[in-house]
């Protein structure tokens, strides 16, 4: 069997990155943030209302986006809980 090789366009494996972080990366995001939030237990609502989206970019241009509680105690609550855990899955297959 032949051996190929294959060189990649960086800047375009970035370009698809950010294709997908506009297009299809944060409204997942926005879903899991959401089933988050409907799913949170309550005690003030502090902690449900903690719960956000962040997008930041790593490496090479690539993006990726934060998704919990900014609350102190928000691992305490998710260690004992789950809650964002479990949402992931609103996030949806492909």
């Amino acid at each position: 069997m032949p051996r190929v090789k294959v060189k990649l366009n960086s800047a375009g494996v970035v370009d698809i990155f950010e294709q997908w972080a506009a297009r299809d990366g944060a409204r997942r995001a926005d879903r899991v943030a959401a089933q988050g939030r409907a799913t949170a237990p309550v005690v003030s609502g502090t902690y449900r209302d903690s719960i956000r989206v962040s997008r930041e970019t790593h490496g090479r241009g690539r993006p990726v986006f934060h998704i919990g509680p900014s609350v102190d105690y928000g691992m305490k609550v998710e260690a004992a809980t789950g809650t964002m855990a479990r949402a992931l899955d609103a996030a949806g297959g492909a």
